[in-house]
């Protein structure tokens, strides 16, 4: 999941404001961008270099072809540029509300004090 906090929101003056309306107009338009073949091809040949790498990611925690499946599942290549924009603005939405997020926080602010 990706981090989107209420605060965010709020700095872009909230679900119903121009700035967030504009954030998310940017994301669906970045996650199009990265979804073209050309740039697919890019990123899919970095993963597949960096197996040989000591990134915990990529070449401990799982196989070179469980990243590339993994990469290639979260582009969506199946959909097309409307339904990408769609499925892109549906994950913001529900990252937002994102319980995970409030845990993680509480436990910096913790961590810091000692």
């Amino acid at each position: 999941p990706m981090r989107i906090s209420e605060e965010m929101v709020l700095g872009m003056g909230g679900k119903g404001g121009a700035y967030f309306a504009k954030f998310m107009s940017y994301i669906g338009a970045a996650f199009n961008i990265l979804r073209r073949p050309a740039n697919c091809r890019c990123l899919l040949s970095l993963v597949r270099l960096s197996t040989c790498s000591s990134i915990p990611d990529v070449s401990l925690n799982q196989s070179a072809d469980s990243a590339l499946a993994d990469l290639i599942s979260r582009f969506q290549l199946n959909l097309s540029n409307d339904e990408a924009i769609t499925y892109i603005e549906s994950l913001v939405e529900s990252c937002m509300g994102n319980k995970l997020w409030i845990a993680v926080d509480a436990m910096h602010s913790l961590g810091k004090h000692f």
